[in-house]
């Protein structure tokens, strides 16, 4: 077994996720079920579109020679709608009334839209305005050909790549199955909600935010209880199972005290690589990442902010890794800091803050001044947590910093 050293960078620990960590197997599904899912091969068009040259507009195809000098009168000879017979080919000096969408005739070459024209009698348009050629023309292929790559693998797919595909000609797509997450509270001291509890006892918290979360990020949680401070227990809820996931997490039990069994097991087990067990992070230092017989297994603090914290960095990444993402990172982004915050230690922080805008629109980031990593309230009300770095001189109000939004 080999441990990482104490206190290990946040950054050092994501590194290890993304190298540790790969995309689950693939499974297709009909295109209409496919949303929130992550493509696992490139979307290719089967065909072109537009097939060939269409009207983007309601008027008359012409040849523009025809148009040069105006006002100018042509015979209709043809008509052509979206959805019906191919026109024949127009000769020189003659119009197509055209609506929007549908094919040009052969030998036209740009659209007069109805407004620039005037009906002189039923058969005959008088032409107000010349045109270039293929003014208001969609030429084959302007959207995609047949052959183009449409959407690459590792995209979570929302609504406008679901109309993509369709266009392109897929009714089905191969996406990567959701991955497959056991959640396990530990701990004597913890017991579900609307269960009878003992005033040394609290409600297990965690597991629902947990739960939560993982539905959020398109994977499939599988609560597996709790389990009580002996190793027995732990060892039939936790490695006996392994093997029906593609990742466990724990809460509870990942720190230094006698009762602290995640940890103690993880690192005694044969057969369990452990990769890191302290971040230099607050909340949330004790954060063990390890596999057992290649099964990995993320134990995360049973400190509810420090949990759910977790979850928001490295839960998240982990799963955006599990689940196939081209790219697995946290989305950061940059506030105007609202207050002054004291200068930090050698562990870096996340700071639970609320989001505001100033008079002219600038995003504005304050810390609630109790940062107390008991206090679920806070959190539950926060919309951002501002990453404070390790060792940061004291940031003023108008400083800029980096934050993960909890409002999206």
């Amino acid at each position: 077994m080999k441990h990482a050293s104490p206190l290990l960078p946040q950054e050092e620990a994501f590194d290890i996720l993304l190298k540790e960590l790969s995309a689950v197997g693939s499974e297709d599904i009909p295109l209409v079920e496919a949303q929130g899912r992550v493509l696992s091969g490139d979307v290719v068009a089967r065909l072109t579109h537009p097939k060939r040259a269409v009207s983007a507009m309601d008027g008359y195809a012409v040849h523009s020679n025809s148009i040069k000098t105006v006002p100018v009168d042509l015979d209709v000879v043809e008509v052509a709608q979206a959805g019906g017979a191919l026109p024949r080919s127009l000769p020189q000096g003659k119009a197509c009334r055209i609506f929007t969408g549908a094919p040009l005739p052969e030998g036209a070459d740009t659209i007069v839209i109805q407004e620039n024209t005037e009906k002189p009698s039923e058969t005959t348009v008088r032409v107000l305005q010349s045109e270039n050629p293929g003014r208001f023309v969609r030429p084959a292929g302007l959207d995609f050909s047949a052959g183009d790559i449409g959407i690459r693998a590792g995209k979570r797919l929302n609504d406008r790549d679901l109309a993509l595909a369709a266009a392109m000609g897929y009714s089905w797509l191969s996406v990567r199955r959701r991955p497959r997450i056991g959640i396990l509270a530990t701990g004597d001291e913890v017991v579900l909600p609307g269960e009878p509890m003992a005033d040394n006892q609290i409600i297990s918290s965690n597991t629902i935010a947990l739960t939560g979360f993982v539905k959020n990020q398109e994977c499939d949680p599988v609560f597996l209880g709790i389990a009580r401070d002996n190793e027995d227990d732990l060892k039939d809820k936790v490695l006996s199972q392994l093997a029906q996931f593609d990742l466990i997490v724990t809460t509870g039990g990942a720190s230094v005290g006698d009762f602290d069994l995640v940890r103690r097991l993880l690192a005694e087990e044969e057969e369990t690589r452990v990769y890191f067990s302290k971040l230099a992070v607050r909340p949330g230092k004790p954060v063990i990442f390890a596999k057992r017989r290649g099964i990995p297994v993320l134990a995360l603090p049973g400190n509810p902010v420090s949990a759910i914290v977790g979850a928001h960095t490295m839960l998240k990444l982990a799963l955006q890794c599990l689940s196939g993402l081209s790219n697995p990172s946290l989305a950061y982004d940059s506030a105007i800091l609202g207050s002054v915050i004291p200068e930090n230690d050698q562990r870096m922080e996340y700071m639970r803050a609320e989001l505001s805008f100033s008079e002219t629109g600038t995003l504005l980031v304050t810390p609630y001044s109790k940062q107390d990593s008991g206090m679920l309230s806070t959190l539950q009300k926060a919309t951002a947590l501002i990453i404070r770095p390790a060792l940061s001189p004291v940031m003023k109000p108008g400083d800029s910093v980096r934050i993960i939004r909890l409002d999206r």
